[in-house]
């Protein structure tokens, strides 16, 4: 049996991977836990992955066989690649927290001869942070106490926190040669590999080629699944960011719209974010300049990760 954890990180085409590749493509049994519409029902959602954790933390010397109970063996499959995706495990609230995870693992481990390995994409770190910062910044100005993304920037060059602040989990997160190293530790028998946004970007056939290769499905079935037009992953238009409001970051957090989001029509959730969200307009200048302040602060980091791994972060 072959088992892929696919781990983010957000804002690096995750989206595009879940909901047009690992849900549609012939060779792969996604297994979840994100869903895109209510007719769609992933085999193992977040909550029971959870659940896994939880189960772990209480049992230490942890028999395997109890968890029969808990796992239906029959989700799984030993003709397909079997993937579960989530930005969760690479975001900066959770990015060392892998019991759940482990557990699903090991359970299979002890059940079938398991071929595992871990994927992910890292994209060039201001450009991360900053899609990330704007896309969740109804939150994020006040968990970072960064009213913007320049104030942010300008916390990092004068390294204006200290390691009990957000702000140092929160770059921490993004630290590739920092998470590199904890996912190897955390998976000593995975295969391990690295995607490049700017492959997917500049490079497509390269990276689509990189990933069939690694899950072991044929390229030309995962190309047809690749959409004409994607997603804006740093949501620009007309020449400006757009910030998530007050109002959608409220919204987004309702339980009761996330209930029922995927039945209300597109274009009615297109007014209401046209009608809420605010633009920034983008300065060039100002974003070379953070950009190198970024950049000079994660250069060791990113020097060493290119060592290891072979992927430039920085161009």
């Amino acid at each position: 049996m072959r088992l892929i954890y696919h781990l983010g990180y957000p804002r690096t085409g995750t989206t595009l991977l879940q909901k047009n590749i690992f849900r549609h493509h012939p060779e792969i049994n996604y297994l979840g836990p994100k869903s895109y519409d209510s007719n769609y029902k992933v085999q193992i959602d977040q909550k029971k992955i959870d659940e896994f954790e939880i189960f772990f933390q209480n049992n230490k010397d942890l028999n395997y066989n109890e968890l029969h109970k808990k796992i239906d063996i029959k989700k799984f499959s030993d003709q397909k690649v079997n993937i579960f995706s989530s930005e969760k495990y690479l975001y900066y609230k959770n990015y060392e927290k892998y019991d759940g995870l482990i557990v699903l693992k090991n359970f299979l481990k002890n059940q079938f001869h398991l071929n595992f390995g871990v994927i992910y994409t890292v994209r060039n770190q201001y450009e991360l942070i900053e899609s990330i910062y704007h896309h969740s910044y109804g939150y994020l100005k006040t968990f970072l106490k960064s009213k913007s993304i320049e104030n942010l920037v300008d916390k990092i060059q004068n390294l204006n926190f200290s390691e009990n602040d957000n702000i140092f989990h929160f770059l921490r997160a993004y630290d590739f040669n920092y998470t590199y190293e904890h996912i190897k530790k955390k998976f000593t028998d995975a295969d391990i590999k690295i995607l490049n946004f700017k492959d997917l970007n500049d490079n497509p056939d390269k990276y689509y080629a990189e990933l069939s290769n690694f899950l072991h499905v044929d390229l030309n079935e995962l190309k047809k699944r690749v959409p004409n037009k994607r997603e804006n992953p740093s949501k620009i238009e007309d020449n400006k960011k757009i910030l998530q409001s007050e109002f959608q970051r409220v919204i987004s957090e309702n339980r009761f719209y996330k209930k029922i989001k995927f039945i209300i029509p597109s274009y009615i959730k297109d007014k209401i974010r046209n009608f809420s969200y605010t633009k920034k307009k983008i300065n060039k200048e100002d974003e070379i300049k953070m950009k190198k302040i970024v950049e000079k602060f994660y250069s060791k980091s990113n020097e060493n990760f290119e060592k290891k791994t072979g992927i430039k972060i920085f161009w």
